[in-house]
């Protein structure tokens, strides 16, 4: 082989690896020819962005639900309040002489209409004209006049828890108040005229 060929041969080869050297590389598998963010990579960034800065959809949720569960049990707790303004509450049972007697005018219409003149002569100075505990003299008592239109309360009192209260008072533990011993005043028929009207107050 002569020198000339030998020569050509040389740069020949020279030319080849210079082309190669400055070929462009492969492009990243994450990121296309034009340049933009792969669908895999905008996933993750939304992923991170509801980690980092969005409340979750469930969180939310969860939240609504407590809020409201803070609500009811607000609700609950005045409606609790209100039903202990009255010193009546059925948490003791009547003596034996009351505990098993009857309202023989229950559900009576024309006795509940006597029971209201009754109680409007000598209880509404106390208990209020409809018998919500706010009568012109109970802004001074401690307790309190019952509030006979409380349904949580009058749902837990029989008649003759109310007709022993009535006859006897409320000089006596534990309910230390001025409520004077209506037996004294009014006829058994007319104290359970009383409590037949009560009972239409909460119904």
């Amino acid at each position: 082989m002569n020198t000339h060929l030998k020569w050509a041969l040389a740069l020949l080869l020279i030319s080849m690896l210079s082309i190669a050297a400055c070929a462009p590389s492969a492009p990243a598998s994450n990121e296309n020819t034009t340049g933009e963010t792969a669908p895999s990579e905008e996933t993750n960034a939304v992923s991170d962005e509801n980690v980092t800065g969005e409340t979750d959809p469930s969180e939310a949720a969860n939240a609504a639900s407590d809020e409201h569960a803070g609500d009811a049990d607000a609700d609950h707790n005045d409606a609790d309040a209100d039903h202990n303004d009255g010193d009546d509450h059925g948490h003791l049972e009547a003596p034996a002489e009351y505990a098993n007697l009857s309202n023989p005018f229950a559900g009576d219409a024309k006795a509940a209409e006597v029971g209201k003149a009754v109680f409007q002569n000598g209880c509404a100075s106390c208990h209020g004209p409809e018998g919500k505990g706010d009568g012109p003299a109970a802004a001074s008592l401690n307790p309190k006049p019952s509030n006979f239109t409380d349904s949580a309360m009058m749902g837990e009192l029989s008649d003759a828890y109310l007709f022993w209260r009535i006859s006897e008072g409320g000089a006596m533990e534990p309910f230390n108040s001025v409520m004077p011993a209506w037996k004294d005043v009014f006829s058994a028929d007319e104290r359970w005229q009383i409590v037949t009207y009560l009972r239409t107050l909460h119904q």
